[in-house]
């Protein structure tokens, strides 16, 4: 199967629903096909396949779409079903605290505030437990899900 995502009559990406998922050509992809976090990256260096970007605290690698070039501002797309949450304060990550938070059966949904930004996620791993607002939290990320769009 093949989707055309349109953006003003004008072709965005065509390809596999995965692909569209998981490697979005643009934000505007990456917000059409499902839910997404755009975090704004600083491009630190660059190799074939990845680039080394940082946001605040956050250093990390992930494939992109078109070649960055080091210096670059870029857009970091992150889940929400990748982040993982932590209240350990000793665990390496973004830090953040908790905005909002919502208990929905299966997940617990949560808007957490960094430094770099707001982001929004799903806990699939709460078993029953939910954050208050306000809680201070520590966010990592599933790193082979992470994709950046220059």
């Amino acid at each position: 199967d093949q989707i055309v995502v349109m953006e003003n009559a004008v072709i965005s990406q065509l390809g596999a629903p995965k692909e569209l998922y998981t490697r979005p050509a643009n934000p505007f992809v990456a917000d059409f096909i499902g839910e997404a976090n755009l975090l704004d990256v600083d491009v630190l260096d660059v190799a074939e396949q990845t680039a080394r970007v940082r946001a605040d605290t956050l250093e990390v690698a992930a494939p992109y779409y078109r070649p960055p070039r080091p210096g670059e501002q870029a857009k970091l797309v992150i889940r929400p079903e990748d982040i993982r949450i932590s209240m350990d304060e000793q665990q390496q990550g973004l830090k953040g605290v908790v905005k909002f938070a919502q208990y929905q059966g299966a997940s617990n949904d949560y808007i957490i505030e960094t430094a770099a930004g707001e982001l929004s996620m799903n806990d699939y791993e709460a078993k029953g437990l939910l954050l208050d607002r306000g809680t201070p939290v520590s966010l990592t990320f599933r790193d082979d899900h992470l994709f950046l769009i220059c």
